[in-house]
């Protein structure tokens, strides 16, 4: 992958950010043009919080809310990607809330000195938005598996499901390809078909035997609270 100085990246972004005026955009903190003051005044007026604290305070979101400032955050990569910009630092700390889910994205302070692309950006939603339904990140465990969204929120649909394992696709080619087709299957979640996934498949296979195990633990106790309360009843009918 093609190295860039990350001044320059970073100075992109920023010039983009303030030429396209799209109100989900804003320059980085520390870029010395008076932004941190700008972004704070924003916070205070709004009463927004960074997507992180808000996070930490509610562990998770409802899939409305959820679907809704991912689509905040649709709206704005959509107008930096059609721009020839891409952002390549996404994450919860870097997503201004305001009081009424409206949604700002805030330029990276450092750059990472290699060039990304839409699908990189994209990827970087689905793990967003696999917390902020979940809770937790994606790829935990021994295994480091990608555990199914649904597994750990049963009010997660399959479709919503879909839409977080697209964008997540191990293969770039494979994923949305623009921040828009990805906000398109946020909203019509009815035009989302559930793919016959193998790491599905593989992981269903790898729970059954826990499941069958607790199963069997949960069958043990019952029997024995039978026969001690059978015991106990015998030695005192009372």
């Amino acid at each position: 992958m093609r190295k860039v100085d990350p001044r320059d990246q970073l100075e992109y972004f920023r010039i983009r950010a303030q030429a396209l005026g799209h109100p989900a955009l804003l320059p980085s903190p520390n870029d010395g043009n008076g932004s941190l003051v700008k972004i704070l005044s924003i916070r205070k007026e709004s009463g927004s919080r960074s997507l992180r604290e808000i996070l930490a305070l509610q562990r998770r979101l409802s899939p409305d809310r959820a679907v809704w400032i991912a689509l905040g955050i649709c709206s704005g990569l959509s107008r930096l990607h059609r721009n020839g910009a891409i952002h390549g630092d996404l994450k919860p700390k870097s997503i201004i809330v305001g009081s009424e889910d409206q949604v700002r994205i805030v330029s990276p302070k450092q750059a990472s000195g290699r060039t990304g692309s839409v699908r990189t950006d994209l990827y970087a939603l689905g793990v967003i938005l696999y917390e902020m339904l979940t809770g937790a990140l994606p790829f935990q465990g021994p295994a480091n598996d990608l555990v199914p969204p649904i597994a750990i929120n049963s009010a997660i649909s399959p479709p919503l499901q879909e839409v977080i394992y697209r964008a997540m696709e191990r293969e770039p080619k494979h994923r949305f390809g623009s921040a828009a087709e990805m906000a398109w299957a946020l909203v019509h979640p009815e035009q989302v078909t559930p793919m016959d996934r193998p790491e599905l498949r593989n992981w269903t296979k790898r729970r059954s035997p826990q499941r069958r195990q607790a199963f069997k633990v949960i069958r043990h106790l019952g029997a024995v609270a039978v026969v001690t309360a059978l015991f106990y009843f015998l030695v005192d009918p009372r």
